[in-house]
């Protein structure tokens, strides 16, 4: 069987839905399955890329289309290699903004049309709209809004065969704008787990050294003094050390961060443009993930599935970020504690690890069977 995949942008380690589709495609590939990966608005490079690209040791029939190229020669190249390629399912993996610099992809209906002619098609909704918090700016509720626009204004015109979304929230709000089922499909981390390490918890002193990482974006709606001082309080009533090692790019947070945890006496490491091997490494020799993400979205977080799938707790912090619409969620997130819920120090004390956590293979597999049955249904 074949699959053709298509994201915006397939630049490792620059774009996390690429990644997403590359580890799909690597497991895909293990099982039997022909992938085709297709960027069409790739930002980092200016000539169409056609060849097998290396990813992990495994090579991957790549197609990488720049996003300076006009439409009309986008829609020509991408239909004629899908028509050469034959695939029993094209799945377009969608964020707004992975097609237009904003989010605002006029057009892009009929271009997507134009592509995949009478092939099944599987739309995996990875993004749906921005401004949904409920303190989002009044020009980013206006973006939304066109965006919410233009998506369902997509859904109408490509009729995807299959809609998927790896949210609960996002799930919630398909179930209400599609005839179709919609398929919950858990995110996976970008993030392959490559060593064995023991850790190391004693580093020249007598006190035990717990080892925090804060992984990917770092929102800046988070009362961050609080949560280090609490932190560092009951490290003092314990006799702990607490050392910390951030992981991004996003400097103005990113720097918050550092300062603070510094001022409390704690050693920081500041880490960026590392491999995804080398960002394994640091998360098997840590012991607790740190997340900023806002608590109704956490299932969409590649950053928070790579952690768990190292089996690292991740406490969640973001406890102000609001959506401007209810919701509740139905199931928890194992491995995942929401700060000032549960004792922080009987937790310290005894460091739970993630007793499961969402497997690629599994994910891989709910795709094999979308391209194997014209009436999917989820048993």
């Amino acid at each position: 069987m074949k699959i053709a995949i298509i994201c915006g942008c397939l630049e490792p380690g620059k774009d996390g839905v690429g990644d997403y589709v590359v580890r799909l495609s690597l497991s895909l590939s293990s099982m039997g399955i022909e992938c085709l990966l297709m960027s069409y608005n790739d930002y980092y490079l200016h000539n169409i890329f056609d060849d097998n690209l290396c990813f992990e040791g495994a090579l991957l029939k790549s197609i990488r289309i720049p996003n300076s190229l006009p439409s009309a020669d986008k829609i020509e190249y991408a239909r004629e290699s899908l028509l050469l390629f034959n695939p029993d399912l094209i799945s377009l993996q969608y964020v707004p903004s992975s097609y237009h610099s904003k989010g605002l992809h006029f057009g892009f209906a009929k271009q997507i049309n134009s592509i995949i002619g009478d092939f099944p098609f599987h739309l995996m909704v990875h993004e749906l709209w921005v401004g949904m918090g409920a303190r989002s700016s009044f020009k980013l509720k206006l973006r939304g809004a066109v965006q919410k626009q233009l998506f369902h204004s997509f859904l109408k015109a490509v009729k995807p065969k299959f809609v998927s979304t790896q949210c609960e929230y996002y799930l919630s709000i398909l179930n209400r704008s599609v005839r179709q089922s919609v398929f919950h499909f858990p995110l996976f981390g970008n993030i392959i787990n490559h060593n064995s390490l023991t850790k190391t918890n004693f580093e020249g002193s007598n006190k035990r050294v717990v080892k925090f990482v804060m992984f990917g974006h770092i929102f800046d709606t988070v009362d961050y003094y609080k949560v280090v001082h609490d932190i560092s309080k009951v490290g003092i009533e314990l006799n702990i050390d607490f050392q910390l090692t951030i992981i991004s790019s996003n400097n103005f947070s990113r720097d918050l961060w550092q300062d603070c945890w510094q001022s409390f006496g704690h050693k920081v490491n500041v880490l960026e443009n590392l491999s995804n091997e080398e960002i394994s490494r640091i998360f098997v020799n840590s012991d607790i993930g740190l997340s900023t993400y806002p608590f109704p979205l956490l299932d969409k977080s590649g950053s928070i599935a790579a952690l768990l799938e190292h089996q690292l707790p991740v406490i969640c912090v973001n406890r102000d970020w609001k959506l401007r619409e209810s919701f509740v969620r139905e199931d928890e997130i194992n491995g995942i504690y929401f700060w000032g819920e549960f004792s922080l120090s009987k937790f310290l004390q005894n460091i739970p690890a993630p007793s499961e956590f969402n497997s690629v293979d599994t994910i891989a597999e709910r795709y094999i069977e979308l391209m194997s049955t014209s009436d999917y249904v989820f048993s």
